[in-house]
């Protein structure tokens, strides 16, 4: 199973805007691809990468960007 290419595209994104190195990268596509998961999207990849860089020193700027692409300042509602 490999991303789809709305997920490696928005990959390809950020890395040319510098927010992911190339070995932040590789180790996304390292951990989306463990989890296995036929429905992988867009929406799913946007939370890994929050997850990685929010547990990465020195990447605050880099999730608070991401965050603010990613969830446009919205935060979701679980039930």
């Amino acid at each position: 199973h490999w991303l789809n290419p709305e997920c490696q595209g928005y990959l390809m994104f950020l890395h040319d805007s510098q927010v992911l190195s190339r070995d932040n990268m590789e180790f996304i596509i390292d951990k989306v691809l463990a989890l296995k998961d036929i429905n992988f999207n867009l929406n799913k990849l946007k939370w890994v990468v929050l997850m990685i860089l929010l547990n990465q020193p020195d990447k605050e700027a880099e999730f608070a960007w991401m965050d603010d692409i990613a969830m446009g300042g919205v935060l979701p509602v679980y039930h």
